[in-house]
């Protein structure tokens, strides 16, 4: 239940039991009024102490108390002196005033001021409606104050039937059947407009009304007569008078002759230009009392908006899209709206924009730098740790010192291979002083293998000397934890990469793996170096994927364009590869179609 509809029938009440031109009165009519027509920016309302002969004195004026405009006082004066409803339009206003007739009786003048875009058929037939309640006790209208106010309150109850039940289609039904008996009508329906026509919804006493398509046709024909002219519409057989005006009663007439109605009353009401009704009042005999033909009157406004309201609460979702599509449409081109209109053509550009733009399309990756060569450094032969000059992380020149393993026993090795080489020099020098050639031949071959033992002992200890092959960074090794600790041969040692030469490591996405090519461009951006960004360009596409991260991925390759001495191998970072020019909506949205083409492929099959 909705605030408005809870509060309502609390306003209408408070209106029936407020004794007539108090100040209480015209506080709640001037509320009642409202709710009907929330546009209304100045009202007035002008009644005379005796009908005809005045004097005439403000009874409520609305906003200002001490006065309104005096283009609106002014029209007031013309209605009094002419005794007809006048209008007119100043600068987007329309100013309306309807004099208050009881019979040919004059009692005043009701006057408001609305923007002239919010004026409607709903605005009129609601004002209209207010203009029974501003007629005295002991006019024509209310001629019986108590029974008057006892059928008012009785009808009411109308309001809290219509809330109560728990839909429009069972609240239509209710209402015209409780219509039906308070007002002591033989038949009483209700038609709500559909597609710009009124169609039957529901017939008092009568839950369906599939058998009697006849008479939902002859009502229908009735309602549309009354809505299409935007005004009450009665028949009376007793009246052979010719319809005064332009007033067209023919469809009644055909209903009353059907049906054998005396009196038909049919009484439209509005919410706004597509939401709308009407109730149609039969009844036998012509002459019935003008209470319930006033009331009959009175209540569509108020007990048909209810009912509009519900059925617009109970629309289903596709209608409610529907109808707010439209509502937008109006407001976007009719008239006012500026702001709405602003934002359409915001929208509009931006939509172009989108569709048409382009934009440079990159794919970025986790990526990690590596030296271009890693060089291992193993041990030369078996032996202890004497020395480590360097460890991981350090930079060394080229032929740099980094390690020194234990080399007394090849300094022993190659001091006694000095010793007997010069053993066998002596012998070979007394063999030639005896011209013993055969004693020569065996003193030069052992002199010579001498001679070759000692330069290996000599170079076994160069190469206790662990040096680097050439100038760069140390990426793994620290013998500093290790010193007198064993090495075997070939164990590795130092892992070392130059510093002027770099690749560039991607981890792509399997899903964009088919857009990287060889020889494509990209810039990589360091976690250390957040600000920089160093150009690359593809030299590798591998064709095996490897997890990463809980995902597939494939490993590429790329090479620096541009050297920086302040780059380290094992720095990680972001790269973007540079793929090409693509339409800026399909760059920001194309990941999500993929996944929902995937994912209907795999739910669906198609």
């Amino acid at each position: 239940m909705t605030t408005s509809q809870s509060s309502a029938p609390d306003t209408w009440l408070q209106l029936a039991r407020t004794p007539y031109n108090d100040d209480a009165y015209w506080q709640a009519w001037l509320q009642c009024c409202r709710q009907g027509v929330p546009s209304l920016t100045e009202l007035a309302i002008v009644l005379a102490e005796t009908p005809d002969a005045g004097p005439f004195a403000p009874a409520l004026l609305w906003p200002d108390t001490g006065g309104v405009s005096p283009l609106l006082a002014n029209l007031c004066e013309r209605v009094l002196d002419m005794r007809l409803p006048l209008q007119q339009v100043h600068d987007g206003v329309l100013l309306l005033a309807m004099p208050v007739l009881a019979g040919d009786q004059l009692h005043g003048v009701l006057a408001v001021a609305m923007p002239a875009t919010a004026y409607d058929r709903h605005s009129l037939a609601w004002l209209k409606w207010g203009q029974g309640w501003l007629l005295p006790a002991g006019s024509t209208l209310a001629a019986d104050q108590a029974a008057f106010t006892e059928r008012l309150l009785k009808s009411l109850d109308l309001l809290m039937l219509v809330i109560g039940e728990n839909s429009a289609h069972d609240a239509g039904h209710a209402v015209v059947t409780d219509m039906a008996v308070a007002l002591g009508c033989d038949r009483v329906s209700v038609g709500f407009a559909r597609r710009m026509t009124v169609k039957l919804q529901a017939l008092s006493h009568s839950a369906e009304f599939a058998g009697r398509q006849d008479l939902a046709s002859f009502l229908t024909d009735a309602m549309n007569e009354a809505a299409d002219q935007g005004q009450a519409l009665h028949f009376d057989t007793t009246d052979t008078q010719p319809v005064a005006g332009l007033r067209i009663d023919r469809a009644h007439r055909a209903l009353a002759e059907r049906f054998g109605a005396g009196y038909i009353l049919s009484v439209p009401f509005y919410l706004d230009k597509q939401r709308y009704g009407v109730f149609v009042f039969e009844w036998t005999d012509a002459g019935l009392p003008d209470t319930a033909r006033d009331l009959a009157q009175m209540l569509p406004p108020i007990v048909g908006r209810m009912l509009l309201d519900k059925r617009h609460a109970e629309r289903p979702w596709w209608r409610r899209a529907i109808d707010v599509a439209k509502t937008e449409r109006d407001r976007l081109l009719g008239p006012l709206h500026a702001g709405r209109k602003l934002t359409a053509i915001v929208l509009l550009g931006l939509g172009l924009f989108l569709a048409l733009a382009t934009g440079d399309y990159r794919i970025g990756a986790q990526s990690e730098l590596e030296g271009a060569v890693k060089r291992t450094i193993v041990a030369p032969f078996d032996g202890f740790v004497a020395q480590a000059f360097k460890r991981a992380g350090q930079v060394v020149p080229a032929n740099g010192l980094l390690a020194q393993l234990d080399d007394r026993d090849l300094q022993l090795e190659a001091s006694k291979w000095r010793s007997t080489q010069s053993q066998y020099q002596n012998q070979l020098q007394d063999a030639q002083a005896q011209n013993d050639l055969s004693q020569i031949q065996i003193s030069i071959a052992q002199t010579e293998q001498a001679e070759a033992q000692r330069a290996l002992s000599q170079t076994m200890l160069e190469r206790s000397r662990i040096r680097a092959p050439f100038a760069g960074f140390i990426v793994s090794g620290d013998l500093s934890q290790q010193l007198g600790g064993a090495v075997k041969k070939g164990q590795t040692l130092f892992e070392i990469a130059p510093l002027d030469s770099y690749r560039v490591i991607l981890y792509v996405d399997e899903a964009d793996i088919d857009e990287i090519v060889v020889g494509q461009r990209g810039e990589l951006m360091l976690t250390a170096m957040p600000g920089e960004r160093q150009p690359f360009r593809v030299s590798l596409v591998t064709s095996v994927a490897q997890a990463r991260d809980g995902k597939n991925v494939f490993r590429v390759e790329g090479v620096l364009t541009a050297g920086n001495k302040t780059l380290r191998p094992g720095m990680d970072g972001v790269a973007k590869v540079h793929v090409g020019e693509r339409k800026l909506v399909w760059i920001w949205t194309h990941g999500l179609l993929d996944w929902l083409r995937l994912n209907i492929w795999s739910w669906l099959g198609w």
